[in-house]
């Protein structure tokens, strides 16, 4: 590990965030930053279906991207300090009918050892499940990478976050490393629903239910009431 991985790493001492390395994988980014640094915050509310309120489900969403803009901050500060190369990519996807980022996220943080992708097409963790905010950085540097996840953990007969969702979005389908998007969701589906709360919010995105039905981070009580 050289001093740069470990000092980045120390940024994060003493945090409950989830962090990995791994190969950047993209064809448009791969050449100029070989490695990409993928973290995840947890939201700061963590909801269940027993607690669950859009309003507050929406709160832990921004307390979460503070926490998170804080420590990209800090990155940076050390990288221009190291004069390293780097690019922070776009978190928001293109409203072109395809809804993609220029650089999958999610992707990174399965290949990165951060979590797997559900039924609901997001990335779960074993510790705080699908309820965390991703966020990722390109840097021109080599390093010691995370052992990847390639296929999912999720149970097979578990499908709350399908019966759950309100635009029958969910393909029920477990997935594996190579599978595409539209595999596992469909995404038009998707965004109808969630796009019906930018008005009322001033967001893109706020429907959380397949997240806060997610077993996977959910308290060992809400668990054994049927709650999740």
């Amino acid at each position: 590990m050289n001093d740069l991985q470990k000092k980045i790493i120390k940024i994060f001492d003493n945090t409950d965030i989830i962090f990995g390395f791994t190969k950047t994988e993209n064809e448009r980014f791969e050449k100029d930053y070989s490695s990409a640094f993928i973290f995840a915050v947890p939201y700061t509310h963590q909801l269940s279906l027993k607690n669950y309120r859009e309003n507050v489900f929406h709160e832990g969403i921004l307390g979460a991207k503070r926490i998170l803009e804080d420590k990209v901050d800090e990155i940076e500060t050390l990288l221009k300090k190291e004069g390293i190369k780097y690019y922070i990519p776009e978190v928001a996807q293109k409203d072109d009918g395809q809804f993609r980022a220029e650089f999958s996220f999610k992707d990174a943080a399965a290949a990165a050892g951060i979590g797997w992708f559900g039924k609901n097409d997001v990335i779960i963790t074993e510790k705080y499940g699908p309820r965390i905010r991703l966020s990722a950085i390109l840097i021109d540097q080599e390093f010691e990478y995370s052992k990847p996840y390639e296929k999912s953990l999720c149970p097979v007969d578990c499908d709350k976050c399908i019966q759950v969702c309100p635009g029958h979005a969910l393909r029920n389908v477990i997935w594996e490393k190579g599978m595409r998007r539209d595999d596992l969701i469909y995404i038009v589906n998707c965004n109808k629903i969630r796009s019906a709360f930018v008005s009322k919010l001033g967001r893109w995105g706020a429907c959380g239910l397949c997240l806060a039905v997610c077993p996977y981070g959910s308290s060992e009580e809400e668990k054994q009431d049927g709650i999740v």
